[in-house]
């Protein structure tokens, strides 16, 4: 194959040689012979030029079949993925979460254990849901940041989705009940819902305070999922209109559920 640097310099050459000539109307034996030896270059030019085609189409291939192995990588992690996710995902179908339900006031972890679930099932029993409870555990620490105690939350797993699924749309008759006024139900999520709901939540936090520049005689708050604004009697906060973040993302007490999720 020629080198592409002697070949510009024998067209250089060839071309110096054109030029030096006297006549160069006068087609004579030194000219007919430069002109062969240009051909041969311009020849030698297709030669590499060709090569170098070749070559970019052959690292064109490379790339391609790179990028098919990396899809093919990605979906095979992907796949692993929801292999492993799969219990844990089930385990979320099958069950709920359970904010402000007081903490037993037993002594052994056991005796604690079977008072939360006689809570859980007086709760069922109140608003009419056929849920059986198969387990169910309280999630972080006993006390906040300031040492200060508080209720956690609990986790309730069911027998079957469809009974977890049921409580969460029989949610909704806890209110106006006093024995459960500040008890919230919501579905279980994975930790990539969880994330998405906090990035909700902060934006929502952001708009309150945009909200509070705009009306500053007024007072909002997030309640059942909504930006909702503050009324001076006590009674339940009400949700701005026209909000576009006012959407329920936690599927609670508030309204139903989205069965998709389930």
């Amino acid at each position: 194959m020629p080198n592409f640097d002697r070949v510009t310099n024998e067209a250089n050459a060839v071309l110096n040689e054109l030029n030096s000539i006297i006549e160069p109307n006068v087609l004579n034996e030194k000219t007919k012979s430069l002109i062969q030896q240009m051909l041969l270059v311009i020849e030698n030019c297709t030669e590499l030029i060709d090569a170098k085609n070749q070559t970019i189409a052959a690292k064109e291939d490379i790339i391609v079949q790179q990028t098919h192995h990396i899809n093919l990588l990605q979906q095979t992690q992907l796949l692993t993925q929801q292999i492993v996710n799969a219990p844990k995902l089930r385990e979320h179908r099958r069950s709920v979460v359970i904010k402000n339900l007081p903490e037993s006031t037993k002594s052994t972890i056991a005796e604690v254990a079977e008072d939360d679930k006689e809570k859980v099932e007086k709760l069922i029993d109140e608003i009419g849901a056929y849920s059986q409870v198969a387990a169910c555990y309280r999630m972080g620490k006993k006390v906040d940041q300031d040492g200060k105690a508080r209720i956690r939350l609990l986790k309730v797993l069911f027998q079957t989705s469809s009974q977890a699924k049921e409580l969460i749309m029989n949610a909704k008759k806890l209110k106006g009940n006093s024995n459960y006024q500040k008890v919230f139900i919501r579905r279980s999520m994975t930790e990539s819902e969880l994330a998405e709901e906090s990035k909700k939540a902060e934006a929502m936090q952001n708009r309150i305070e945009e909200l509070k520049i705009e009306n500053p005689q007024k007072k909002y708050v997030i309640y059942a999922g909504k930006i909702c604004e503050k009324q001076l009697d006590g009674s339940k906060p009400v949700p701005v209109r026209n909000e576009q973040l006012n959407i329920n993302f936690t599927g609670g007490n508030s309204e139903p559920m989205d069965a998709s999720k389930f």
